[in-house]
């Protein structure tokens, strides 16, 4: 879906937050897209994140 190296945003419903968040990404080998869920790696949190439902990705930038 993207290069290594991509960085953008990626907006979907947390429940743990319980409202709809957006946060910076940086994909990677470890990312991925499944049919539920969005492995990335946010760049604020420093660590991999899961986004359960749909969700919403801009590309912003592609470092690949």
């Amino acid at each position: 879906m993207f290069k290594n190296g991509s960085e953008g945003k990626i907006t979907y419903y947390a429940k743990k937050h319980n409202k709809t968040i957006t946060r910076e990404y940086k994909w990677d080998d470890k990312c991925k897209v499944e049919d539920d869920y969005i492995i990335y790696f946010d760049l604020s949190a420093n660590n991999y994140r899961r986004a359960n439902g749909s969700a919403t990705i801009t590309e912003v930038k592609n470092n690949g």
